[in-house]
This record gives structure tokens, sequence and C-alpha cells, in this order.
């Protein structure tokens, strides 16, 4: 158990750190505006977490190595938070419910991405 926590966390980590400077890269580069930059997010942050989960399931003990299933459901959850976060309705719903989100609209595919990562696997 102590090592799948390890695991959330160092995904989380390297997702939220080093997503943030590749996205800000990836955006400048191919010149995205920030309306859509939250899908770069949303293709970025899977990626991560999908890299650090293979690399940690080859290091720790007790820790099962990510699939094909395990890729698609994180691409999958994080491109789909990522697209309900175009409809207002959705998020001012959600950023009542939880303050943290209002004006980071960035979490919403890490989230996903993480969440795809967990429940698949």
């Amino acid at each position: 158990m102590l090592p799948r926590i390890v695991l959330f966390a160092l995904q989380l980590l390297a997702a939220w750190y080093v997503g943030e400077a590749l996205t800000g890269f990836i955006a400048r580069g191919f010149s995205i505006g920030r309306s859509n930059e939250i899908f770069v997010y949303a293709c970025v942050y899977p990626m991560i977490v999908m890299l650090v989960g293979y690399a940690g399931a080859k290091v720790m003990k007790d820790v099962a190595t990510p699939s094909g299933g395990t890729l698609i459901a994180t691409f999958a959850l994080a491109i789909g938070l990522a697209l309900l976060t175009q409809v207002s309705l959705l998020t001012q719903m959600v950023e009542t419910a939880i303050p943290v989100l209002r004006n980071n609209r960035y979490l919403y595919p890490l989230a996903g991405a993480i969440a795809g990562y967990v429940l698949k696997r």
C-alpha cells in the first residue's frame, strides 16, 4: 500500500511541476491561444502520469505495470474533464462546490489523468 501512495504523490508532483513547464514550452512553440491551452495540458498531464507510473512500477515492489487500457483511461478522463471546462454552467457548479478550483481550471485535466490512472489500474 505504501508504494502506491508514494507513486501517487510522485505522479501528482511530477505532473504539476514538469507539466507546467512543458505545456508553456509547447504552447509558445506552436502559438496556441490561452483559451485552448487547457487541451495541451490535457495531453501533457497523462503522458507524464503514465511515464512516472511506468518508471515507478519498474523501481518499486508491489506496483503493477500500467497497461494500454490505463493509458486510454488516463487520456480519456483528462480530455473529458478539459472539455467540461468549456461548459460554463458545469464549471460554475463545480467551482461553487469546490472553491479551490476557482480561476484554476488547469487542475481539471490533472485530476482526470490521475483518476484515470488510479481507477483503471
